[in-house]
């Protein structure tokens, strides 16, 4: 080995046990585990052709030479030629499968190899998480001095988008840097390593500008949603923040339906932390026993996978919440406290994620009893990020169990105006059923909760239902949505008022609507 080689930067010895996961085009790589992650199989490689792997990432695009490569991989060992040129070809046969092929290695003759993708660094904790990269606007109105106006849009967009940290969202330097080129999204995605591309376009008319918003999964280029926003340029800043905000509340949720559907694709051997999670979230919203319970299961194998996913972590802790308040738990004691330990833990190591605090505030209010703490970290997490519809959706929750009905109609109001058609919006229906009833609104409150039941057939509808059919003094139907509250549910109906309705007052209504079903 030359003394010039010896003292090159990318001659460092590599220990695959300290190196921090990382995402290479459409791969996802875990030195640690050996394991490179494509969209459909985990892929175990040798430990020196893992290391071959980290020492091209670590050259940041630059050419490495076989000598600095002996000596990072192979401890400056002498070696024939042939075990370098075997590791190149491992690892050029990875970047050929069509689920990896976002990279190539160039080799150059008699110097060295140089990796022709770059890598993103992520921590192991959000590894696997969707990507996303916002591309510049067109600038549609034939008028240059509206560029600017198509940039600050991109800029606002990604901002917003980073707020929700379940999303891995490009800086818009690297995206601006696109600007004026015909790239396809597919080779976008490859360039970049997203998953997601967004698009949009900005259109002025006068004294009007129409915004049109796309995205696109960057694997095979469909259109996954799109929506457009037209408005005056009175106040160009107002505009600006409205349609980020609005935009980046309505891809978080979206891109998680995308997510979960890819999951659901893989053999469950070959599931990661994130995919785990992701089975678990689907899961946990069916709102049953048996769902909720194999939601744990997958739940806690994510965190076996990573003790300190935070999601992953408030997941859980939502599922032992939800066997607490619907009395599915055979031990409540033992259940409460392992709740509560999900949480706490899960606020720890993720309390700057807004999802993570807000989730964390309804375990915290309902098994810990800690209104007060609940509606801080509440506070906080809108605080984080006031563009997600599932912080102001478990605000609007607990708000309402506390008899805080009127802010928590705003908060849940909130939440669906950013979030209008996500998989959250049945619940969010039955919810605003009943804070209708804690208004006295009760034929609104039989509105939704008819709603609700139609598009889930579940309980707790059943249960306002009747209750609202009470005070309306509509005996029959309460008597029918009280019967089917009790084919569906193990919980006796004053026990349900006991664990979701703490204030007494509306406690109390609910029961004498109750008491007019059951007469």
């Amino acid at each position: 080995m030359t003394e010039a080689s010896a003292r090159s930067p990318h001659a460092a010895p590599i220990d695959l046990a300290r190196e921090t996961d990382f995402v290479l085009g459409t791969c996802q790589v875990r030195p640690s585990l050996g394991e490179v992650i494509a969209q459909d199989q985990t892929i175990k490689l040798q430990h020196r052709v893992m290391e071959v792997l980290v020492a091209l990432v670590r050259a940041d695009g630059e050419v490495i030479s076989r000598d600095d490569l002996l000596s990072s991989c192979w401890g400056g060992l002498a070696i024939g030629d042939d075990a370098i040129s075997r590791c190149i070809g491992r690892l050029r046969r990875l970047a050929e499968l069509e689920t990896a092929g976002a990279f190539e290695i160039e080799t150059l003759a008699r110097i060295g190899y140089r990796l022709t993708a770059q890598a993103a660094l992520v921590g192991p904790t959000v590894l696997g998480k969707p990507s996303i990269a916002v591309m510049p606007f067109a600038n549609l109105s034939g008028d240059v001095e509206q560029d600017y106006f198509a940039d600050g849009m991109v800029e606002e967009i990604v901002t917003a988008l980073s707020r929700h940290r379940s999303i891995f969202v490009i800086g818009s330097g690297s995206t601006l840097s696109f600007k004026g080129q015909a790239v396809g999204s597919q080779d976008v995605g490859r360039q970049l390593g997203v998953r997601y591309i967004l698009e949009g376009s900005v259109r002025k008319a006068a004294d009007r500008v129409r915004i049109v918003i796309r995205l696109i999964d960057a694997g095979d280029g469909a259109m996954i949603w799109t929506d457009k926003f037209e408005d005056t340029l009175a106040d160009v800043f107002v505009l600006q923040d409205r349609v980020a905000l609005s935009v980046a509340g309505m891809i978080e949720p979206t891109m998680q339906v995308a997510e979960i559907r890819r999951a659901a694709k893989r053999p469950t051997e070959n599931m990661g932390s994130y995919d785990l999670y992701l089975r678990a979230w689907l899961l946990h919203r069916k709102y049953t026993k048996a769902d909720t319970l194999e939601a744990l299961d997958f739940v806690n194998r994510a965190i076996a996978f990573d003790p300190d996913y935070g999601s992953a972590l408030v997941l859980a802790a939502v599922c032992h919440n939800l066997m607490d308040l619907y009395g599915w738990s055979d031990d409540a004691e033992a259940n409460r406290r392992r709740g509560v330990e999900m949480a706490r833990r899960a606020l720890a190591v993720a309390g700057d994620d807004a999802s993570v605090l807000a989730h964390a505030a309804f375990a915290v209010a309902h098994l810990e009893h800690d209104d007060a703490a609940a509606v801080a970290l509440l506070e906080r997490a809108i605080g984080l990020n006031p563009g997600c519809s599932a912080v102001w959706f478990m605000s609007g929750l607990v708000r309402l169990r506390i008899g805080e009905t009127d802010l928590a109609v705003t908060h849940l109001e909130t939440a669906m105006r950013l979030d209008p058609i996500g998989p959250d919006v049945p619940n969010q229906i039955g919810f605003m059923a009943w804070a209708r009833f804690q208004q006295s609104r009760f034929q609104e409150s039989v509105a939704l909760a008819t709603e609700f039941v139609r598009q889930k057939d579940h309980p707790r509808g059943y249960a306002f239902l009747a209750a609202s059919y009470g005070h309306l003094g509509k005996t029959e139907a309460a008597k029918a949505a009280l019967d089917r509250y009790r084919a569906l549910a193990p919980q006796p109906i004053d026990a349900f008022a006991r664990s979701f309705i703490l204030d007494p007052v509306h406690r109390k209504s609910f029961l004498d609507g109750i008491a007019v079903a059951d007469a």
